[in-house]
């Protein structure tokens, strides 16, 4: 069981994204930012550099292991889920590309509609159900 620390930053969703790929059970841990929840004593000590996303992996030997940043995370649950057409660099990357489309195509359409790759990667990925449910975590 992994318990994930997270809020609705593209960061965070990397990690949902993930557990949902990868059918892990987890238990979300909410850590409202705007409410500096992330600076509680008890968040601190699972993570000293104060944010999300944060796990606890139970399922380690030696007992419970707290692992924080995004990044690391990912790369310690790769070899649940690298694959040749979809790995940890999509998972890293589409929580980011998704917030930033809809604001980069109001404002520049032309150039943006000659990128039909990214454009049919993101629709790709948006079609994924466990991107869809690693989107909407945590539930607010």
């Amino acid at each position: 069981m992994i318990d994930l620390y997270t809020w609705t930053t593209p960061n965070g969703r990397k990690i949902s994204i993930m557990l949902e790929e990868t059918g892990l059970q987890y238990r979300v841990i909410p850590v409202n930012l705007g409410k500096e929840e992330q600076m509680a004593p008890a968040f601190t000590a699972l993570n000293p550099n104060q944010k999300i996303p944060t796990i606890v992996d139970h399922d380690v030997a030696g007992g419970p292991l707290a692992i924080f940043e995004s990044g690391a995370i990912l790369i310690h649950r790769d070899k649940e889920y690298l694959a040749a057409d979809y790995s940890i660099a999509d998972i890293a990357t589409y929580p980011w590309v998704s917030a930033a489309w809809g604001p980069l195509h109001s404002t520049l359409p032309d150039e943006l509609g000659k990128l039909g790759n990214l454009s049919g990667w993101l629709d790709r990925m948006k079609a994924r159900p466990a991107v869809q449910r690693g989107m909407a975590v945590p539930k607010v």
